[in-house]
């Protein structure tokens, strides 16, 4: 027994061995996912999905941008790396992939289908996360921020840079990213998809803009109220002063 396990081993590695290349692409299925982890995750700890190949099978399976990776195949991943998960959803061509994630609307199954990457199919398209505003470089979270999966951590800090931070800026740039996907899977049908994917990249630099040019108008309102508050309060101090000389002033006369 033990000897025909070892020749049927032996078969298979020379079978492997004299086709290399094809055992490879074999195996290399794709599903159209890019990753990243946050070394310093305030709020998405999880590994989170930064990019779907529009007409993947991850995208035709309705996987979005910054689903959170909790599970592949039942096991728990929360905290695995990226490189781990991408080591337990890599496989072979049509076999399937379970994925568990953390979408916008609650935590959902996705069984998938691995595909064979044809790269001469794939017309480039803007990337979520090269045009994301302040967080092009992956610097901070909010690009990736779904507003309605509450979470208790944000009151652990209310400073500018905390949690806080990341829940109004991220509630801003998923009504972005929201759009910015509706606007991918209307392309798909465009005679023209390269035009399709310039107008998209145009729309969301104006809206950046837009959006850039509004925090500066509501910085520059609260920058006015403080001086005003100021004001006032130097107003208030001054006016104390001058009755607490008018005071003495008085008890100096008896």
């Amino acid at each position: 027994m033990k000897k025909f396990f070892f020749v049927l081993i032996l078969g298979v590695c020379l079978i492997l061995a004299s086709n290399p290349i094809k055992a490879i692409e074999e195996n290399n299925g794709f599903i159209g996912l890019h990753m990243h982890k946050f070394s310093k995750g305030r709020i998405v700890k999880e590994v989170v999905i930064i990019d779907v190949v529009p007409n993947s099978p991850a995208w035709n399976a309705g996987i979005r941008i910054a689903d959170r990776i909790l599970k592949v195949n039942g096991e728990d991943v929360a905290q695995y790396d990226v490189a781990d998960v991408k080591k337990l959803i890599s496989g072979k061509i049509g076999d399937n992939v379970l994925l568990t994630l953390l979408t916008r609307n609650g935590i959902k199954d996705y069984n998938i289908k691995r595909g064979k990457l044809e790269a001469d199919k794939i017309i480039s398209y803007p990337k979520w996360y090269e045009m994301c505003g302040d967080n092009k470089k992956l610097q901070g979270e909010s690009c990736f921020y779904h507003p309605n999966t509450y979470e208790t951590k944000f009151v652990d800090n209310f400073k500018f840079s905390g949690p806080i931070d990341v829940k109004v800026f991220g509630t801003q740039k998923a009504a972005i990213r929201y759009q910015y996907e509706e606007d991918l899977r209307i392309c798909q049908n465009a005679q023209d998809k390269a035009m399709c994917y310039m107008m998209i990249k145009q729309s969301i630099n104006n809206r950046s803009y837009a959006e850039a040019q509004l925090r500066q108008q509501q910085l520059q309102g609260v920058i006015q109220n403080m001086n005003h508050v100021n004001t006032n309060i130097e107003l208030q101090n001054i006016n104390q002063n001058l009755n607490n000389m008018n005071m003495n002033l008085q008890m100096l006369r008896y």
